[in-house]
């Protein structure tokens, strides 16, 4: 079996490519997990959003007065209760909450509400 030099040269842009993508999923999930704040929002909706692939990759989605957020487990935060955490926030509700991360939509990348800190009375 012989190899064309262009076989080598898709490979390598293939490698490339994909280490770029891998880096880049890191370097935002640590810019994200180094992002933290404090918001008071209020739920108007939530949601739970498949990606439909093979993966059957989900993550929850919450609705409020302050723009999107995702709520997912984040191993750079220790979070890994978002189903919990989905379940204690009510629609019409107010809270404040922790949250990492901002809204890119290039990546589909919403800010994670990593935990409530309060449910704030109205």
């Amino acid at each position: 079996m012989s190899y064309r030099t262009s076989d080598y040269g898709i490979f390598w842009v293939s490698v490339v490519l994909l280490a770029l993508m891998l880096g880049g999923g890191v370097i935002l999930g640590v810019i994200k997990a180094n992002t933290g704040r404090v918001e008071v929002l209020t739920v108007q909706e939530k949601d739970r959003v498949c990606d439909g692939g093979s993966s059957g990759a989900c993550r929850y989605l919450i609705f409020s007065d302050k723009g999107v957020f995702e709520n997912t487990d984040s191993l750079f935060a220790g979070k890994w209760d978002s189903s919990d955490l989905q379940n204690q926030l009510k629609i019409g509700q107010t809270y404040e909450v922790e949250a990492r991360g901002w809204r890119i939509p290039l990546f589909s990348a919403y800010p994670n509400i990593i935990q409530i800190q309060r449910e704030v009375t109205q």
